[in-house]
């Protein structure tokens, strides 16, 4: 014959215990608390006190849950023994010429590479997980194999330069594997040019604006304003409307962390309205 009773506390994270069970001559009774080690708070603990077979019997135990490694370490003790049990468990992951060291490697990684921006944040979905490196690499951990992983980058780690397609990318990676995902950004700066035509009225909303040498496209916009990325300190730009085209200069002033400069007004010769 046997009583327990579970009461999760604090998301989950917590748990008490009590616990009673009879069996002819022999009655066990035991009172329990447990704390998870989670993400955001690595260290976790159990401790148990009760009767067992008879006799007086207490646990206690500490679980750390690093970014490298775990450790487990246990005690127990009841009236004729007292027994001590430490454990430690990591990994290493070789993908794509990157060595990492992670813990125990049970499930399947993503390795993320945002070239060129070390310190950004990526992980799955909300959950952060890792940083890159000076190299803009990290190893994300925890994928699940064999189904939708939705890897996400945290745009306020960029600078306000970077010119990125998206944040975000899903993958499925097999069972214990590892698959790279590639966030490519585009160097160069942004600016808000201001184009004036021979007329000396503003290029008309609409017309279309390259950089010299480069596909990209991009917008004129009220007031002949034109947000182009992609900028270095000197540039070769050209606008086109209604078939046909002039070419002007673009140097930018120094960079200001977090800014976005204004240029203008500038001098397109060769296109009137």
């Amino acid at each position: 014959m046997g009583l327990s009773l579970l009461l999760p506390l604090q998301d989950n994270r917590r748990a008490f215990t009590a616990s009673a069970t009879s069996s002819g001559r022999q009655t066990d009774f035991y009172l329990s608390a447990i704390q998870n080690p989670t993400q955001e708070n690595s260290l976790g603990w159990r401790v148990l006190a009760g009767e067992q077979q008879n006799r007086s019997h207490q646990e206690g135990g500490l679980n750390y849950l690093g970014r490298y490694f775990s450790v487990i370490g246990d005690v127990s003790a009841s009236t004729d023994q007292t027994a001590l049990r430490l454990s430690a468990s990591g990994g290493l992951v070789l993908a794509d010429g990157h060595l990492f060291a992670t813990r125990r490697a049970n499930e399947s990684f993503a390795l993320a590479e945002v070239a060129g921006y070390g310190n950004v944040r990526v992980g799955l979905g909300s959950n952060v997980l890792a940083r890159t490196d000076a190299g803009g690499v990290a190893l994300i951990p925890y994928l699940v194999p064999y189904q939708s992983n939705s890897l996400r980058l945290s745009a306020n780690d960029l600078p306000v330069s970077a010119e990125i397609d998206s944040i975000e990318q899903t993958v499925v990676p097999g069972w214990r594997s590892v698959v790279k995902v590639v966030f490519p950004v585009r160097s160069g700066r942004g600016a808000l040019l201001k184009i004036k035509l021979d007329d000396g009225d503003v290029a008309p909303p609409g017309a279309i604006v390259q950089i010299e040498g480069d596909p990209r496209e991009f917008y004129v916009a009220r007031r002949g304003e034109a947000f182009v990325t992609g900028l270095q300190a000197n540039n070769r730009l050209l606008l086109k409307w209604k078939e046909r085209q002039c070419g002007f200069e673009v140097a930018l002033p120094a960079e200001t962390p977090d800014q976005i400069p204004r240029v203008g007004p500038l001098l397109c010769q060769g296109v009137a309205r």
